[in-house]
């Protein structure tokens, strides 16, 4: 999946959805082939509040990335997830 860079809204968020897929798949104990870019965190894969604060702090432990809980609950998706962290990551 790679997205091309010439407009601000497409980037390659290949690193940023590797690191959540995984982290995801071990919080859910699902396999990583099931938790696509399009599975929503809720509704697909079941993670509530609690669950999202606890993958906030392992995504901050395992990128150095600090995810806001206020803009960690309006990802609805891994893709959401991922470009947040993208985001993040640059600013």
């Amino acid at each position: 999946m790679h997205a091309a860079a010439s407009s601000d809204t497409s980037f390659d968020l290949t690193p940023e959805l590797q690191v959540i897929r995984h982290l995801v798949a071990r919080r859910t104990e699902r396999p990583l082939d099931g938790i696509t870019p399009q599975s929503m965190l809720h509704v697909d894969l079941g993670i509530g509040l609690l669950g999202l604060a606890v993958l906030a702090l392992e995504i901050e432990d395992v990128t150095g990335v600090l995810v806001p809980f206020d803009a960690l609950t309006k990802a609805a998706s891994i893709e959401d997830l991922a470009r947040l962290l993208h985001l993040l990551r640059r600013s």
